[in-house]
């Protein structure tokens, strides 16, 4: 089962007003699954592992040039218990215990975006929550 996690902040409403509908936390729904992330603005464009630069690996959203969606192992991703939230491993080749985690600077977070790190037991991330996500969306 492959499910698509759409990468957007959606609103609604008239005349200028915004009103969000409220987030339901989908980590139990979405425990033990494989993923991909796709840039709604721009259908096609899924989250994958990018280059290495000198932080470390990043992440990559390549341009398709093409509005739909097709599904490779590059641009998939596995999801983890961990503890009450999820960690999300690369499945892309070569990329084997290839984590998403948030960087930290003195013990707290830097406001990037979301990076690779090599875990061999990800119960060993220190700090831990850097590699905990959760999941939230209009509907699970």
């Amino acid at each position: 089962v492959l499910i698509v996690v759409g990468i957007v902040q959606c609103t609604s409403g008239a005349q200028g007003v915004s009103v969000k509908k409220p987030k339901l936390s989908c980590n139990t729904v979405l425990e033990n699954r494989i993923v991909s992330f796709e840039y709604n603005f721009f259908p096609g464009n899924q989250l994958e592992p990018g280059l290495k630069s000198k932080h470390g690996h990043t992440m990559l959203l390549p341009e398709t040039k093409k509005k739909e969606l097709k599904f490779t192992k590059g641009v998939t991703w596995r999801t983890e218990k961990c503890n009450s939230s999820l960690c999300i491993v690369s499945l892309k080749k070569d990329w084997k215990n290839n984590y998403l985690y948030m960087k930290t600077y003195g013990g707290s977070k830097h406001r990037m975006y979301p990076s690779l790190g090599y875990f061999e037991d990800i119960k060993e991330a220190d700090p831990a929550w850097t590699v905990q996500f959760n999941i939230h969306c209009e509907d699970c």
